[in-house]
């Protein structure tokens, strides 16, 4: 937590993972639900703050607030925003380790994307195994799921299970508009999506009053 707020951090350190879609998205599902979100942007590659100035520029302004915070202390930069916040997301790099360990010492709740392919899944591991030694709990959310492959989310499913490692119910389909998504802010299908995946995040999250 950050000042009593609970913080989502999305993390893989492998690229193309579709973490910055999944962070901007899951912010803006919880902000299109009235909570005050702010969405910490970690990674010096700055692509969450890039989403935020094209939409803004576009007229379309993302409800959460971003905030780059590229820095080891991102807890200490983070305390002003989170005063006014009731949620906290960090989008992460994946090479940066020093930055990834940061964010997640602040995390209550790390989700890791991952596409259900040979090449990709492996890669989910090496992250969880980050998010064990930082004694944090994680979930597992398939993303870029292809309506060709139905059973392709089942097998990665059972792979990641029998690994130990629990994924999400809600998965996030191969869609050409949310791949091409970062010029505005988040709407319609691509929103409703994203509030599944709330639906199942929120309740495992540390309830902020309990923390006072």
């Amino acid at each position: 937590m950050i000042r009593g707020v609970p913080v989502v951090v999305v993390a893989s350190v492998k690229g193309g993972a579709g973490k910055t879609t999944t962070s901007v998205l899951l912010a803006e599902a919880a902000a299109d639900r009235g909570h005050t979100v702010v969405l910490g942007d970690v990674d010096p590659q700055g692509s969450a703050a890039e989403w935020a100035a094209l939409a803004a520029a576009g007229g379309t302004a993302l409800r959460s607030t971003v905030v780059e915070v590229p820095a080891r202390d991102l807890a200490r930069r983070l305390m002003g925003p989170a005063a006014k916040a009731d949620l906290v997301v960090l989008d992460t790099p994946n090479r940066d380790l020093h930055l990834l360990s940061a964010a997640l010492s602040v995390g209550d709740l790390v989700v890791v994307p991952s596409a259900p392919t040979t090449m990709d899944l492996p890669r989910a591991w090496p992250t969880l195994d980050l998010v064990v030694e930082a004694n944090r709990p994680a979930v597992v959310l398939l993303v870029k799921i292809d309506a060709r492959y139905p059973n392709a989310a089942i097998d990665a499913r059972a792979a990641l299970a029998e690994g130990g490692a629990h994924t999400l119910t809600a998965t996030v389909p191969y869609w050409q508009s949310l791949a091409q998504a970062k010029a505005g802010r988040p709407r319609g299908r691509h929103l409703r999506v994203f509030a599944a995946v709330l639906d199942e995040l929120l309740p495992m999250l540390p309830d902020p009053e309990e923390s006072q």
